[in-house]
């Protein structure tokens, strides 16, 4: 054969074999990325970094390679087709609703049901108008606010409002269409701060707990590791400082439960607010042991609530990680839940509607 001709026909099997190479290893990338998101989550700084990196960045390598294995090599596409399909759906956590089913204690209490709307506002910016007018097309029975300053609320809220029981606490703002009074707030010492507040319904089918939560974010750590303090003689003094921040965001999410069982006392209890983690997050599960997340019960899609401003490499308006959690105890049924649309606040809402299905106490 001429060795022109050999050479020719060896061309096309060296760019089949380059290319299964590197959908192969794309795979491997997105399967190791899992691994380090879920097995490992924020019990290591670099799992906590994937934790709250936009997970969508991970199908960049699998997307690039797509076009050109349909074209060159079926068989690499499927690989490809795998890791998109791994990262749209696990690593980016694509939810399903699950099915309602009534229970029979529901109408023992009338089937008694309420809307609750929370959000994180962002001191009322950066256009409320926006934020307020999507609260208003939920038709909310409880309203819990974060990052709501009583002394900021514009007045259009308060028109909005004005007949509702009204209850604030330094950046909490909890309106009640039934009477509602502050039952405790909860201080924690490892930021100095309030990071919930607990309040008390008083509902047509019984008195309820609602506990408006912000715990602190896992920004200010993230932002320590930047390349150019990792890569550098400080980068292990970096490293410390992220972590002594996540263990104290950690043992804040621990006092913030324990102010909730407390409060609770086995009553209907509603959880709502800025947990600034996901579900996915190692430290989510022991906050939220014994309660139902209403999205994951009910929800459709991602949901993703945050960041809506230009806080990352994704453009406005594109929020990447569900922070925003509504949260029940085994008092209630979740009949829907869903999340919001607009971009008004740097995180957008979070509606559910709730069914209590045991008298409240």
């Amino acid at each position: 054969m001429n060795p022109s001709i050999q050479q020719n026909a060896s061309e096309p099997r060296r760019k089949f074999r380059v290319i299964r190479l590197l959908s192969w290893a794309a795979l491997g990338w997105v399967t190791a990325f899992l691994l380090l998101l879920f097995g490992v989550s924020e019990r290591w700084w670099l799992g906590a970094v994937a934790t709250y990196s936009p997970r969508i960045a991970v199908l960049a390598p699998s997307l690039v390679l797509l076009p050109i294995a349909l074209f060159l090599d079926r068989r690499s596409a499927y690989l490809n087709g795998v890791a998109i399909f791994m990262v749209a759906v696990f690593a980016m956590e694509f939810h399903l609703p699950k099915p309602f089913r009534s229970s029979a204690e529901g109408s023992k209490v009338g089937g008694f049901s309420l809307r609750i709307v929370s959000g994180n506002v962002d001191s009322f910016g950066p256009d409320f108008e926006r934020f307020l007018n999507e609260i208003k097309g939920t038709e909310p029975d409880l309203i819990a606010l974060q990052e709501a300053p009583a002394g900021r609320a514009p007045l259009a809220l308060k028109d909005a409002y004005s007949d509702w029981q009204i209850v604030t606490s330094t950046e909490f703002w909890v309106a009640s269409r039934f009477p509602a009074q502050i039952l405790d707030r909860c201080h924690t010492t490892d930021f100095n701060r309030d990071a919930a507040v607990a309040v008390e319904i008083d509902t047509p089918a019984g008195t309820m707990v609602l506990v408006d939560v912000h715990t602190q974010t896992a920004r200010f750590g993230i932002y320590e590791l930047q390349p150019a303090k990792v890569f550098s003689r400080e980068g292990s003094k970096a490293i410390a400082k992220m972590e002594d921040i996540q263990a104290r965001r950690h043992s804040e999410l621990a006092a913030v439960r324990e102010f909730v069982d407390r409060i609770s006392r086995e009553r209907a209890t509603i959880v709502a607010g800025d947990f600034n983690t996901p579900e996915s997050s190692s430290a989510f599960p022991e906050f939220s042991g014994g309660f139902t997340n209403a999205f994951t019960a009910s929800g459709w899609g991602y949901g993703h609530t945050a960041p809506c401003d230009r806080t990352g490499p994704l453009p406005a308006g594109h929020p990447w990680i569900r922070v925003d959690h509504i949260l029940v105890n085994r008092s209630w049924d979740i009949v829907s839940c869903r999340t919001g649309t607009g971009n008004g606040s740097d995180h957008r809402l979070v509606m559910a509607e709730v069914r209590l299905k045991e008298p409240a106490r």
